[in-house]
């Protein structure tokens, strides 16, 4: 950046702490401190005050961050189509009233569907309504689903589907011990059964389910530790299909990965289930979920980047990180629902003037210039 001319900065300095100036930021400068005169002072009701100049010192050497253009520059951001947005719109209202009657008559809370096996049935369809991005639609039905769950006992026959509880459960704010819950797949001296190191989806929920202990819970320690140990073990031995999902459970468990991004390789997989559990209505509204909310986004970034652009901080502060689309998806990583879209478009403008401001200080100002607009910044928050 490179401002014309330089002038003297005027700073006003009372009792009440008034601050006012003319220039912050000044392309020569040294990094000697600037030197402040007394050119008058004035009295009012509110109290005496000193009027300062600061005299500009001489020429500095500017730093770079050596920072890249924005890879997405030449990108061209366009609204997306109304028309689509309608369309796609009308078919998932369709859809989620027919999953929901299947839901209702699958998960809902009946004094005859406690056996394990309507139990077992329940946790499965929740998890799979969370995996697949779509769990957000039926909030209600899964808390109530989820109460339930928890007021029964835990499974001790089903080591997958222990787990699988125990992760849903624990996801939702519901708290259960460990100990408990995994009594009935160790030993008396509290190792894990040998018997259950060849369950390889067993391992896999076990695994997961090992991530969300607190500090002290000491069997989610030997749980992933077990877990683990089997599952590497069974992965050097693995078919293509079974290897690449043991290959991405051991890289990262899945609440660690971002929601939209996990639902949609959930999806792919969900789609290549053969078995009689796949549901083709509910595989369309993930599909078509997925792409609606593709288009918030899109929308989202379109505004954001006519805002960016109309700004022209990248073109005024040319030492500074242009880096709106990489602001956006970390906010989208953060707030994920499409109901969200004021907070994701004001986290994403707040981080690109976070940016500007952390590179003001790392990399453009000197220590003088640095010191004069922290006191700016800290005498605003005293009005």
């Amino acid at each position: 950046m490179a401002v014309q001319g330089v002038k003297a900065a005027q700073i006003v300095f009372s009792q009440h702490q008034t601050w006012s100036t003319t220039q912050v930021f000044s392309p020569r400068r040294s990094w000697k401190p600037a030197k402040f005169t007394v050119v008058a002072r004035q009295s009012s009701s509110r109290g005496s005050r000193k009027v300062l100049h600061a005299t500009p010192p001489a020429t500095v050497q500017r730093r770079s961050g050596n920072y890249g253009p924005d890879i997405w520059e030449s990108h061209e951001y366009s609204k997306p189509d109304d028309n689509t947005s309608r369309r796609w719109g009308h078919r998932v209202e369709e859809l989620k009233k027919y999953v929901k009657r299947e839901l209702l008559s699958k998960i809902g809370c009946r004094e005859d569907d406690d056996d394990e096996e309507m139990v077992a049935e329940r946790i499965e369809i929740i998890d799979t309504l969370q995996r697949l991005g779509v769990g957000y639609h039926f909030e209600r039905e899964i808390q109530s689903a989820l109460g339930r769950i928890a007021a029964n006992p835990p499974i001790a026959n089903n080591l997958h589907i222990a787990a699988l509880r125990f992760r849903l459960l624990r996801r939702a704010g519901i708290r259960e011990s460990p100990d408990v819950v995994f009594q009935g797949f160790r030993e008396e001296d509290g190792k894990f059964k040998q018997e259950i190191s060849g369950d390889v989806r067993g391992l896999l929920s076990l695994y997961e389910a090992s991530y969300l202990g607190f500090p002290g819970e000491i069997v989610l320690d030997e749980a992933k530790s077990f877990a683990r140990t089997h599952l590497q073990e069974i992965y050097r031995k693995a078919e293509t299909a079974m290897a690449k999902q043991l290959a991405r459970a051991l890289e990262l468990p899945s609440h660690w990965r971002t929601r939209r991004c996990e639902a949609w390789w959930h999806i792919e997989q969900y789609r290549e289930d053969s078995t009689e559990g796949m549901d083709p209505a509910l595989l369309e509204l993930a599909m078509l979920e997925f792409n609606m909310v593709q288009l918030v986004y899109q929308a989202e970034l379109e505004e954001l980047h006519r805002w960016w652009k109309k700004l022209g901080l990248p073109k005024k502060l040319g030492f500074a990180r242009d880096r709106l689309t990489e602001s956006f998806q970390w906010a989208v990583g953060l707030i994920q629902e499409p109901q969200f879209s004021y907070c994701r478009k004001t986290m994403t403008k707040l981080t690109c003037l976070i940016n500007v401001v952390d590179d003001v200080y790392d990399v453009y100002g000197s220590l003088d210039e640095l010191h004069l607009f922290t006191t700016a910044i800290q005498r605003s928050y005293d009005y």
